[in-house]
C-alpha cells in the first residue's frame, strides 16, 4: 500500500504502543540499509509486500512518530530494541512469531520468523508522544518555528502564541529618573556659568570695558543667531567689523 510514513503508521497498529513499535521497525530497517527501500524510510514503507496498513487521516501520535523516524529522535519515546519484523494473526503464528512479544495486536521479531535470543523488543516509554513538535522536514526545525529568509538563514521567527507580551528596553520610570537628573545638570551648569560672567563682569571697574564687554557679548549673540537662522554670511563679515571698530 502506497502512502506516508504516518498513514502506515497509523494503519498497522491503533494504539500508541502499537504505533511506537511499528515506528521501530521503520527506524531498524532504515538504520541497516539492507531491507526492501534500503535506508529511505518512504521507500521502505512503500515497498511491495512490506508494510500493507494505510489510514488516510493519520493521528498526531502518528505524526510525531513519523517525524521523530526521519529527524533521528524516535529514542526520546522509548526503547527502539531491535525488531524488524512483526504479523499478525495467523499469519505470525505460522511464522513463529507467536513466541516473541506482542504490542498493540502485532508480534515483533529481530529476523523474518520467530525471535532470536539477542531479541529486544521495543518498548514505549512515558514521554508523551502527541506533545512532540512537528518537524519542519526542510529546515529540520520545529514547524512552530518559521525561518524568516530560508533555509539556510539561520534567522527564526516565533510564530504568535499564547502568552504575556514582555517589553524590551528602558521602563518609563528609570526614563522619568533619566530625564529629571539631565534637567538638574544642565540647570547646575547654566546657573554656574551665570554666576560665574555675572561676578566678572561687576568686578569691572571701567564703564568703558563694560560696555566695549555688553557690545561684543551682543556681537557674539547675534552671530550665533545668524547662524541658527543661516543668514548670508556677508551680515557675519559685516557684524564682526563693527565689533573691531567699537574695539578700536
Amino acid at each position: 500500500m502506497s502512502g506516508t510514513l504516518a498513514q502506515t503508521i497509523q494503519g498497522e497498529a491503533s494504539d500508541t504502543a502499537g504505533q511506537f513499535a511499528v515506528a521501530t521497525t521503520i527506524w531498524n530497517r532504515k538504520r541497516a540499509g539492507t531491507f526492501p527501500g534500503g535506508s529511505d524510510a518512504s521507500a521502505i514503507v512503500n515497498a511491495p509486500s512490506q508494510y500493507v496498513g494505510y489510514a488516510a487521516t493519520p493521528s498526531a501520535t502518528a505524526n510525531a512518530l513519523a517525524d521523530a523516524i526521519e529527524n533521528g529522535t524516535l529514542d526520546h519515546f522509548g526503547t527502539i530494541g531491535n525488531a524488524v519484523n512483526f504479523q499478525s494473526g495467523a499469519t505470525a503464528a505460522a511464522n513463529g512469531l507467536t513466541g516473541g512479544v506482542n504490542i498493540g495486536g502485532n508480534w515483533f521479531s529481530d529476523q523474518f520468523g520467530a525471535p532470536t535470543a539477542n531479541f529486544t523488543p521495543p518498548a514505549l516509554g512515558t514521554n508523551q508522544i502527541a506533545d512532540a513538535p512537528i518537524i519542519d522536514h526542510a529546515t529540520g526545525l520545529p514547524a512552530s518555528l518559521t525561518d524568516v529568509a530560508g533555509a539556510s538563514s539561520g534567522k527564526l521567527k516565533l510564530k504568535p502564541g499564547k502568552g504575556n507580551e514582555i517589553n524590551v528596553g528602558l521602563q518609563p520610570s528609570l526614563v522619568g529618573d533619566i530625564q529629571s537628573w539631565i534637567s538638574q545638570i544642565a540647570k547646575g551648569v547654566w546657573e554656574g556659568m551665570w554666576q560665574t560672567v555675572s561676578s566678572s563682569f561687576l568686578n569691572i571697574q571701567n564703564w568703558f570695558v563694560r560696555a566695549f564687554v555688553i557690545i561684543v557679548g551682543l556681537v557674539i549673540l547675534a552671530i550665533g543667531l545668524l547662524k541658527i537662522t543661516g543668514t548670508d554670511t556677508y551680515v557675519v563679515e559685516m557684524a564682526g567689523k563693527f565689533a573691531r571698530g567699537a574695539a578700536a
